[in-house]
C-alpha cells in the first residue's frame, strides 16, 4: 500500500481535503466560542485510512484491517492552548487498545500531546489549491474528450458501415 500513497501531490489529492477540513474545524472550535459543534465523525474504507495516515507521515504501510479508527481529538489545558492527539485502533477483537500516533507525527518530534498550530502546518502542506491542474481539468481537457468523442462517432460510423457491407457480400454469394 505505501507505494500508492507517494509523493507530495498524491497526498494532497488523497488525503488533503480530509486533513485540512478537520484542520478547519478544530482552528474553529478553539477560536469561536459560538462553534457548537463537539463532534465530527467520518466513515471510509481502509485504503482512504492508509492515505490519511500517510498523507500525515504516520503511515505503518501495513493494510489496516477490518473495523479499523483513527481518532483525531482536539484537547485544550486550562491556559486554553489547544492540542491534538492521534489515536489508532488497529484490531478486530473486542480489545479497545488505542495505539497514541502523535509522537510519531514528524513535526511534533515524540510529543504526545501536538499543538493546534503545528497540526494546522501540516494540514496546510497538505492543502491542494489547484484542483484543475492537479486533475488536468482545464481546456486541454475538454479538447481531448471532444476529440475521443469525434474519434467514436467515426469509428461507429466506420464500424457500421463495414457490417453493412459484410452483410451485402453475404446476401450477393448466398445467391
Amino acid at each position: 500500500l505505501s507505494l500508492m500513497f507517494q509523493g507530495a501531490e498524491v497526498h494532497q489529492l488523497t488525503a488533503g481535503t480530509l486533513v485540512n477540513e478537520m484542520s478547519r474545524h478544530m482552528s474553529s472550535r478553539s477560536s469561536d466560542s459560538s462553534f457548537k459543534s463537539r463532534l465530527f465523525l467520518y466513515s471510509t474504507h481502509d485504503t482512504m485510512l492508509s492515505a490519511f495516515l500517510s498523507g500525515l507521515a504516520i503511515f505503518n504501510d501495513l493494510q489496516p484491517p477490518y473495523a479499523s479508527a483513527v481518532l483525531v481529538e482536539l484537547l485544550s489545558n486550562s491556559k486554553k492552548e489547544y492540542f491534538v492527539r492521534i489515536l489508532y485502533r488497529n484490531v478486530t477483537d473486542n480489545s479497545s487498545e488505542l495505539y497514541d500516533l502523535t509522537p510519531s507525527l514528524p513535526s511534533c518530534h515524540g510529543l504526545s500531546l501536538c499543538p493546534l498550530s503545528v497540526f494546522t502546518e501540516i494540514a496546510s502542506l497538505l492543502k491542494l489549491d489547484d484542483w484543475q491542474s492537479a486533475c488536468q481539468l482545464g481546456s486541454s481537457h475538454a479538447e481531448k474528450t471532444s476529440s475521443l468523442r469525434v474519434f467514436k462517432i467515426i469509428a461507429g460510423v466506420f464500424g457500421g458501415v463495414l457490417f453493412l457491407f459484410i452483410l451485402i457480400i453475404i446476401f450477393v454469394c448466398a445467391k
